[in-house]
């Protein structure tokens, strides 16, 4: 399984606009550099793991969407989960 940079990037770009913010005003909260959080932005680095953690805590989503796309938002996962239970008891009942 390998990180695409630049479509994390972009996920990474996106959960910050969607909350309205610059990047220097995430930068200050995940104590990072906005000319760094512009290289994530822009696929041409990787977060370091307390980065990727402070991103994951910061916006609500797991790591796995950061870096893959997978379960945008663990409320989502949980969700789904939930709906493919309910379906499989409701199949066994047809």
């Amino acid at each position: 399984m390998n990180v695409n940079a630049v479509e994390m990037g972009i996920r990474i770009q996106s959960l910050r606009r969607e909350r309205h913010e610059t990047q220097t005003q995430l930068a200050a909260k995940l104590s990072i550099s906005r000319e760094q959080l512009s290289k994530l932005e822009n696929g041409t680095r990787y977060p370091s793991v307390i980065t990727l953690a402070a991103l994951a805590r910061c916006y609500g989503v797991s790591a796995d969407y950061i870096l893959f796309g997978y379960a945008r938002r663990e409320d989502e996962a949980r969700e789904l989960d939930y709906i493919i239970s309910r379906l499989r008891a409701l199949q066994r009942r047809l």
